[in-house]
């Protein structure tokens, strides 16, 4: 009986494990930059990474000043050059990176699919 126990755990382990791996592989992030630099951000994202982004409008609670937000999906194996992209426009960028589950939608022909 106990045997019968083990082998439940253990192929419950086994599942979660493949599972963590492979959504690790072809999971996708979506990164928010707040910067004064968005256009030069933004233009490099296109052309280094040939994705699109999204910049959204936005008001400090605290200041009331309008900011701009550029909105990107990328790839996991994109984050470090995105990264990489922010720093070298502007040090003083404010950046939130997420995980998200699913990303569905249209993308231009020209662009590299995300999964």
């Amino acid at each position: 009986f106990s045997g019968l126990i083990y082998s439940f755990v253990a192929t419950y382990i086994t599942a979660k494990a493949l599972d963590f791996t492979a959504q690790s592989i072809s999971a996708s992030r979506v990164a928010y930059i707040i910067s004064e630099q968005h256009k030069a951000i933004g233009e490099r994202i296109l052309n280094d990474l040939k994705r699109n982004s999204t910049l959204l409008s936005a008001n400090g609670y605290k200041t009331k000043e309008q900011r701009h937000i550029l909105m990107c999906a990328v790839a996991q194996r994109e984050v470090f050059k995105l990264k990489e992209i922010v720093a070298s426009c502007d040090k003083d960028a404010f950046v939130i990176i997420s995980n998200t589950e699913e990303i569905i939608g249209n993308y231009k022909s020209e662009f590299t699919k995300i999964n």
